[in-house]
């Protein structure tokens, strides 16, 4: 594991934790509350504006790519199912033959 990869998981439990601490303490957690709603709307504006951009240049967004690589999984167990299928009528017709 990389050095920054290390580090942003420590970093990210620690928040977490952090998060929790406030949370359970009634003086703070209406505003952590908020401030995670915030974080959230903030977050889904984010997603909007970079999906947004994508399509104005003409790029595929995030969305778009999960359907397709889902298409793509389904596509490539269609392929393998009909390469089975060949490699057991080509079986059949060598012993016929």
């Amino acid at each position: 594991m990389s050095v920054r990869k290390n580090l942003q998981e420590q970093f990210q439990t620690r928040a977490q934790e952090t998060i929790m601490k406030l949370m359970q303490d009634d003086r703070t957690r209406p505003m952590v509350a908020k401030a995670m709603q915030a974080y959230m709307e903030g977050r889904q504006r984010v997603d909007e504006v970079r999906d947004q951009t994508a399509q104005n240049l003409g790029l595929t967004t995030q969305s778009e790519t999960q359907k397709l690589s889902g298409r793509l999984r389904k596509l490539e167990r269609q392929l393998e199912k009909l390469q089975q299928k060949i490699e057991q009528a080509e079986t059949s017709l060598a012993a016929i033959g």
